[in-house]
């Protein structure tokens, strides 16, 4: 028989294990709020093809696999663009929006995808424990563009969504991109990027939020040794970069065009 030290061992591994998971349900995708955000940008797609798209069933994401994607093909593609908005905001809004049919221009088909959302007005703090789902609908969308003959995937994020992307280039990369580009990344800094390998190209607006703004000497010397990377602040730009979507737009075509030279 086991002794009561053993059972109570036992006892707790099983309560730390319900703990965890019933943590880990608490921080989960809402539904709602996506589906709500899918029509929005459905409705708006313009050119854009809607694409739904499922990762592999999780515990942690039981119910939640699905999420949309808008693919904006280009004319004569020397690439494609994965694109991850704020949180709080679809696949079709603010400066992604403009980035989703602006890149085409330049050569580089776009894939904006939703990614997990929390309730309104959620801490971003508790934003990181979505990381390891948004880095699952990342790799999803990745292989959905090789599918379609993309050999060439850059990442490109914005607020929250350059957050993402770093966790999936830091620790996920089971589809390696060519590039990256964090544009405003919401923590100011690189928080698990600091050994950057990947041509990257750090973006932040003249008037930027203020952890931005204070972090930006520090992600710049941390690119300084990386390859083919660097940063580039637009001039007369506020956080939102609206009135300087096509600026941004050329800045980030011109650095993926010399990232694989």
């Amino acid at each position: 028989m086991a002794s009561n030290s053993v059972v109570r061992a036992f006892a707790l591994a099983l309560s730390l294990a319900a703990a965890g998971c019933a943590e880990t349900g608490l921080y989960t995708t809402d539904t709602s709020r996506e589906k709500q955000l899918a029509t929005e940008a459905v409705a708006n797609r313009g050119p854009s093809e809607a694409v739904t798209l499922k990762t592999e069933m999780k515990v942690r994401t039981i119910g939640r696999e699905s999420f949309l994607g808008l693919l904006t093909e280009s004319e004569n593609p020397v690439g494609a663009v994965i694109l991850l908005n704020d949180r709080d905001m679809g696949p079709d809004a603010g400066v992604v929006g403009r980035l989703r049919t602006l890149l085409p221009e330049r050569g580089y088909t776009t894939f904006s995808i939703q990614q997990p959302l929390l309730g309104a007005n959620a801490p971003a703090k508790e934003y990181e424990f979505l990381f390891e789902d948004a880095g699952d609908r990342i790799g999803v969308a990745t292989k959905y563009l090789q599918s379609k003959g993309y050999s060439r995937v850059a990442l490109v994020g914005y607020g929250m969504g350059a957050r993402m992307a770093e966790y999936y280039v830091t620790f996920v990369g089971e589809n390696p991109m060519f590039a990256w580009v964090p544009i405003s990344i919401s923590s100011g800094e690189f928080n698990r990027a600091s050994g950057i390998r990947l041509p990257t190209l750090d973006v932040y607006a003249e008037s930027d939020t203020g952890d931005v703004i204070k972090g930006a000497p520090v992600r710049g010397a941390v690119l300084r040794g990386a390859p083919k990377s660097r940063q580039v602040r637009i001039a007369g730009a506020s956080g939102s970069y609206s009135g300087k979507e096509r600026e941004l737009a050329n800045d980030i075509a011109r650095f993926l065009d010399g990232a694989t030279k």
